[in-house]
């Protein structure tokens, strides 16, 4: 009230509402009376409004109500920018995937395998999402639309490979296979109808983000190749879950699980760590 009758004085004599405002933060002060029937008590309702870099602090003391300004306080935005990587587990629940001669599951293996290079991942200041983290079946758009929505940096899709061949060994890294048409039929297949305008943006986008999954690809192949792993190819496959998705994206057949070499190692819990390990090192350094 005190405040309200200073600021008429300062009015009264000459200044105007505007040097008020610059000399105390107040935009306007304005003071009323309200009844609370319900409860039978009188209220002071006060309106404050403060100029926008300025905020007011109301405190009690002895028995004196202050209304100050002070300094608005911006809070601090923290911009996360720690790289958003998705793996994403092949097959799983119902889908076995390939079978192993000695009754070896893919999806369990690239389960595991997975959830290793997430921990490695993690250690190195990346935030990581898993399409699956248990034996479920997940349907291959869900999880091309899950990266989406997590506006994920990369999608790399853990799988392991099978061949009536069982000599046949070797990593094999795979891209989306970039074709206008055929992305425009998943992208109809995946939101239905979509104006003009979006459609052309997520296709500027999608090839943007397959000319950046081919140099991935072959920056993981480098990788990998240089750990010691045997590679095979570095090819475009059109599988779904990197046809679907909007960021780059790749698929990794880890090995053979036909060669029973191969699938004997994977049971020791030291290979599958340093594969994971390796993997884990490949996606780090392409960031």
């Amino acid at each position: 009230v005190q405040l309200a009758h200073i600021a008429r004085e300062h009015y009264v004599h000459g200044k105007s509402r505007v040097e008020i405002a610059d000399e105390t933060g107040l935009s306007r002060f304005k003071v009323g009376r309200m009844l609370e029937e319900a409860v039978e008590k009188g209220i002071i309702r006060f309106e404050i409004v403060t100029k926008p870099d300025r905020q007011a602090v109301v405190t009690q003391e002895n028995g004196t109500l202050w209304i100050r300004t002070q300094n608005r306080v911006i809070p601090e935005i923290v911009v996360n920018t720690k790289n958003k990587i998705v793996i994403d587990p092949g097959h799983g629940g119902i889908d076995p995937g390939a079978i192993g001669n000695r009754g070896t599951y893919e999806k369990n293996v690239v389960l595991s395998l997975s959830k290793a290079v997430k921990s490695y991942l993690e250690k190195n200041d990346f935030i990581v999402y898993l399409t699956r983290e248990n034996d479920v079946f997940v349907d291959l758009k869900q999880r091309a639309i899950f990266a989406n929505n997590k506006g994920a940096d990369l999608f790399v899709s853990l799988h392991l490979n099978s061949f009536e061949d069982i000599s046949v060994q070797g990593v094999e890294v795979y891209y989306y296979p970039w074709s206008e048409e055929s992305y425009k039929i998943r992208l109809n297949r995946l939101y239905g109808a979509l104006s003009e305008e979006t459609v052309k943006a997520k296709v500027q986008r999608k090839l943007l983000s397959t000319n950046q999954s081919k140099k991935y690809a072959e920056n993981i192949r480098d990788t990998l190749q240089k750990s010691g792993l045997s590679i095979r190819k570095v090819i475009p496959g059109d599988f779904a879950v990197i046809a679907y998705t909007e960021m780059p994206a790749v698929l990794i057949e880890c090995g053979y699980i036909s060669n029973s070499n191969f699938e004997r190692d994977l049971q020791k819990p030291e290979v599958l760590n340093l594969l994971a390990e390796n993997i884990a090192k490949s996606i780090q350094n392409l960031f």
